[in-house]
């Protein structure tokens, strides 16, 4: 009895030693909200598809994260899209729950990259105060703040004296959500900031044609074969086949395949060079505000 008595109270004291049974510090998580992998998680989480056997078997948590979590979002009913649902809101929600801890959060991020909740690039990354940020816009937006002094951000950008001071004392500023949420920042200063942060850029043919011409090598790379057998040209032909003077930029969505909006991406097109007797056409899709490019694709 006094051997089972000591057991139970050591177990009794050790409750909590387990690195995930209890909830932690945001700040030691490497993740923070208004960011893309927080947005991920917080999307993985509330979506209708996640249950505890995906958590458990798919994501791999620990059964009793998995359960506790869906218990959260879920409500006493257990049911998701009833009266009482609590959607996760923030990443320091998602901490309070019971067994979940850095392990567990760590497997969140990397199960909502692999199934793509994490976004990226043109991604829509959030709303605040009715403004739109990509991803790619948030970075520049940030860039620009955290760089920027007191006399840029009031002459160049126009912001309100008062909103300057928000931002000047609150640099490094790490999402946009952090940025809204200061003291005068509000609509019309993150519209003046998106503009003057996100500038538009010209993508050259030259720029298209070396962006197409790594993506055809590692197209004969992986299907080059085939292409010889369906009478293609060889790839030394086909990069041969590349002219500057062929090159279009494409004015109209109804052009595109993808039916990209023009006004956030720009589009351009070449000929194909593999096939010589078809009507296919090259496109490659860059982000407006930063040139990155987007996607290389062909349509015949």
């Amino acid at each position: 009895m006094r051997f089972l008595a000591v057991t139970f109270a050591t177990a009794m004291l050790c409750t909590g030693c387990t690195a995930d049974n209890h909830s932690i510090d945001t700040g030691d998580l490497a993740i923070t909200n208004g960011t893309p992998e927080a947005i991920g998680v917080l999307a993985l989480l509330n979506s209708p598809e996640t249950t505890t056997e995906v958590l458990d078997k798919n994501a791999g948590l620990n059964i009793r994260s998995a359960r506790n979590l869906m218990h959260h979002r879920n409500g006493w009913d257990g049911t998701l899209g009833t009266y009482d649902d609590n959607l996760f809101g923030s990443i320091e929600e998602v901490d309070s729950v019971r067994w979940v801890g850095p392990t567990a959060m760590a497997q969140l991020i990397d199960f909502a990259a692999t199934e793509g909740y994490i976004p990226e690039g043109a991604d829509i990354l959030g709303t605040w105060d009715g403004v739109t940020f990509t991803v790619l816009e948030a970075e520049l937006v940030l860039d620009y703040v955290n760089e920027a002094s007191h006399g840029i951000l009031d002459h160049e950008a126009g912001l309100d004296r008062r909103a300057v001071d928000s931002i000047v004392a609150a640099q490094p500023i790490a999402t946009v959500e952090e940025l809204a949420g200061l003291y005068y920042v509000g609509r019309g200063a993150l519209e003046a900031l998106l503009d003057v942060a996100v500038q538009p850029v010209a993508i050259t043919a030259g720029q298209f044609l070396a962006d197409l011409e790594a993506h055809l090598v590692a197209h004969y790379e992986l299907l080059g074969d085939d292409i010889l057998a369906l009478g293609g040209n060889h790839l030394d032909d086909a990069l041969l086949g590349l002219d500057e003077t062929l090159v279009e930029l494409l004015s109209d969505s109804s052009e595109d395949p993808y039916g990209h909006d023009l006004e956030t991406v720009i589009v351009l097109s070449h000929p194909d060079v593999v096939f010589n007797d078809g009507d296919a056409f090259w496109f490659a899709a860059y982000d407006a505000s930063s040139g990155v490019l987007l996607d290389v694709y062909v349509f015949e």
